[in-house]
């Protein structure tokens, strides 16, 4: 047996965790203690300070200089790589909400509860895209 061998003990998940949030998990894991506290602060630049929503550029491009002259196979290039992705699949996902939302509240004219009592969609969500709508139709 390998002596050598690491473990890598991940928090409870959720089964119907989808594949790219687990991927992100896993990659943090794997990273040393130094490339997770930058990627922890990379996610924390990109959702931005609390009272203006801005995003922290700087801050996002010292790490990304930080970890751009690494090799390809770095675990935090991989990191960067599924954070891009998953980004991109969560705008689609909302641009399909929000279409589906519109429909539902501007073109059928459904109430909130109506659009929830047919769809999977988080409460949250779709009070969030019903209130856009609505402050937009009555302007």
């Amino acid at each position: 047996m390998n002596k050598d061998v690491k473990y890598i003990q991940l928090p409870p998940i959720p089964e119907d965790i989808e594949v790219p949030a687990f991927e992100a998990i896993w990659l943090i894991a794997k990273m040393s203690h130094e490339e997770r506290e930058d990627a922890l602060i990379q996610l924390q630049a990109m959702l931005g300070d609390e009272d203006t929503s801005e995003m922290d550029c700087d801050t996002l491009q010292e790490i990304l200089d930080k970890y751009g002259d690494v090799e390809e196979d770095n675990v935090f290039s991989e990191y960067i790589e599924c954070i891009r992705r998953l980004l991109a699949r969560l705008v689609l996902d909302s641009y399909d909400v929000a279409a589906y939302v519109y429909q539902k509240r501007c073109v059928e004219k459904l109430s909130l509860e109506e659009i929830m009592a047919t769809s999977r969609l988080s409460s949250d969500a779709l009070k969030m895209f019903v209130k856009y709508f609505d402050s937009r139709h009555t302007k």
